[in-house]
Order: structure tokens, then sequence, then C-alpha cells
């Protein structure tokens, strides 16, 4: 129900606000995907117990998704951390 809501919106919000498509919801897509994959072979490929296998789980997610994120929108945090210096 949220994406119908989401796509209905979508282009009542467009003639409002001016937004790119691909940097609100394709690459966060491609890095939930990545890191997702990444956390489900982690999962297939190692053994101990539960707990180890979650924190490696959630480190190899976190570093994939972030990592993926960060790649692609590195220009646009430094610009926002040197507008948050600025500013303070």
């Amino acid at each position: 129900m949220l994406l119908i809501g989401a796509f209905r919106l979508y282009r009542p919000l467009r003639q409002a606000v001016e937004f790119s498509f691909n940097r609100l919801v394709t690459w966060p897509a491609l890095a939930l995907a990545t890191a997702w994959g990444g956390g489900f072979l982690a999962e297939v490929f190692t053994q101990g117990t539960p707990m180890e296998v979650l924190l490696l789980k959630l480190g190899i997610f976190g570093l994939l998704f972030g990592g993926f994120l960060l790649g692609v929108e590195r220009a646009d945090l430094l610009a926002g951390m040197r507008e948050l210096r600025r500013t303070i």
C-alpha cells in the first residue's frame, strides 16, 4: 500500500518539488539489494553460533550498504558537511 500511495503522489509532488528519482529511490534500492545479497551469502557460507552469524551479517550489510551509498553520494555528503561547518 505504501508503494501504491507513493506512486499516486509522485506526479503531484513532482509538479511542486524538483527532485531526482534516481537519487531518491534507485541508488538506495540498489544499495539495499547489494547489501542483502552480501548478508545472504554470509549466512550461506558461514557456520558458527547464531550470534556470530548475526554479527557477521550485520557487519557485511552495514559495510556494503554504507559503502555503496557513500560512493554514490560522496560529493553531496561533502558539500553538506562544508555547508554545516560554514553555518556553525
